[in-house]
């Protein structure tokens, strides 16, 4: 039925159309990420319609192949705030298998960087490193020095939760070189950021600001509302870590407007769960216990076991706050648990405080 055949693959060309559209738009920054969203919510539907098509005769038809594998990419960042993990490695397998049937070493390369960040956002990070590492390999047997800075930045970010902090560092300085080289500005705040996180991460604090206040800029110039987003968050982080817990919360509450104003529920439940932290900071454990409660939800709803063992975590110290020592102690070895389920070494601190709970409690 070739008529048939045709009207398919009309179809889903014409909507891949309208998804890079709203990624285009979405790229742009300031007011056109509101209008590249509202169109990807408008269409959402038939996209995946076209999308299940596609995958579905990649094996046996050109065109649907090509398709199958351009969907993904199109649309990257958009997806990424309307897409649970689960479902974008469903795309992105599928994706990775048509790039490797048309031979297709450029998209091959990118699905595989893809692939891995979305184990990364799963917490699967044996596989999430496992797929960078495949990725680095492909794009430096192709010259292309854009793709390799990108994969070396979310190579150094699996590293860094895993708290392999040098290599993480080695993998960022490589990203930052390449990407000021290329003349990415993008890149190079997100580069500067990760820097920024894993200084965070080692305890020097000062060091870490330099970085995201570096990066800040960039995005400001770029318009980029979501790496703003995030550079404010870890900047409130890092506040709060110096004890300047007032600027901290200004700095999350900034960051909480932008990602609800996106629609990046993983970024906005972090964010609540930063201001938790901050509120447990200045007693304040009833108003500590609202973020973390709002946190808990998102973060269950969209399976970010990481958000939800921070989330559970911060509960127990807003609890303890408030006498409630059994409560927190409960909390506490629920956070464990899902800490040491991830491999999440922040699970060896929170060990060590539950076992000075006990001690107490005694």
């Amino acid at each position: 039925m070739p008529d048939l055949r045709n009207a398919h693959i009309r179809h889903a060309m014409y909507y891949e159309t309208v998804l890079r559209t709203a990624e285009e738009l979405y790229e742009q920054g300031g007011e056109a990420i509101n209008y590249g969203l509202e169109l990807l919510d408008l269409e959402w539907g038939n996209i995946k319609l076209a999308q299940a098509w596609a995958e579905k005769y990649a094996e046996n038809d050109f065109s649907a192949a090509k398709l199958c594998s351009n969907y993904p990419n199109v649309g990257i960042f958009a997806l990424d705030l309307r897409q649970h993990p689960h479902e974008r490695i469903g795309w992105r397998k599928a994706a990775l298998t048509a790039a490797r049937r048309l031979a297709d070493y450029t998209a091959e390369g990118k699905h595989l960087n893809t692939l891995g960040v979305a184990y990364a956002d799963v917490c699967e990070m044996g596989q999430a490193i496992n797929y960078f590492h495949e990725a680095l390999e492909m794009h430096r047997r192709i010259g292309d020095r854009h793709g390799e800075g990108i994969v070396l930045g979310n190579l150094g970010g699996a590293y860094s939760s895993l708290g392999y902090l040098n290599q993480a560092i080695r993998c960022h300085e490589q990203a930052l070189i390449i990407d000021q080289e290329t003349r990415d500005r993008h890149g190079e705040a997100q580069d500067l950021g990760n820097l920024g996180l894993v200084y965070y991460l080692s305890g020097d604090t000062r060091r870490a600001t330099e970085f995201y206040e570096n990066a800040l800029v960039i995005y400001r110039e770029v318009r980029d509302r979501h790496g703003e987003g995030h550079c404010l968050s870890n900047l409130g982080l890092a506040y709060a870590a110096l004890g300047e817990t007032k600027r901290a919360i200004e700095l999350d509450e900034q960051a909480l407007m932008i990602f609800r104003e996106i629609g990046d529920k993983q970024s906005e439940g972090a964010v609540l769960g930063n201001l938790g932290r901050a509120y447990v900071d200045v007693s304040e454990p009833y108003r500590a216990i609202e973020f973390f409660d709002q946190h808990l939800r998102i973060a269950h709803d969209i399976d970010d076991l990481r958000g939800e063992a921070n989330s559970l975590f911060g509960m127990s110290l807003a609890l303890k706050q408030i006498g409630q020592r059994e409560q927190a102690l409960a909390y506490g070895r629920s956070a464990l648990t899902m800490f040491e389920q991830i491999g999440d070494p922040f699970g060896a601190k929170v060990r060590e405080r539950l076992a000075h709970w006990v001690i107490e409690n005694n």
